[in-house]
């Protein structure tokens, strides 16, 4: 061959199109990312999320048995039941 010529008798057989990578398959593959986006990820280790969040209610510390005074926790709040 001379130069960049290309081969000639290019044998383009068992269905050729399959073993290369093209711009045909761009829409297969967009189908299939949407449809991954669109289904949530299940999280590998759930852990539950706690009942009480940051702080203890007056309530709650009074069933605990917990002594304590309002000048020492300024967070708690009165509730009435």
């Amino acid at each position: 061959m001379k130069h960049t010529k290309l081969a000639p008798n290019a044998n383009y057989t068992k269905e050729w199109e399959g073993y290369m990578k093209s711009w045909k398959i761009r829409k297969t593959q967009k189908a299939k990312k949407r449809v991954a986006r669109q289904t949530p990820s299940i999280p590998s280790n759930p852990h539950p999320k706690p009942v009480i969040l940051n702080d203890f209610s007056l309530q709650e510390i009074k069933i605990a048995a917990l002594k304590h005074t309002m000048s020492l926790f300024p967070c708690f709040k009165e509730v009435k039941a």
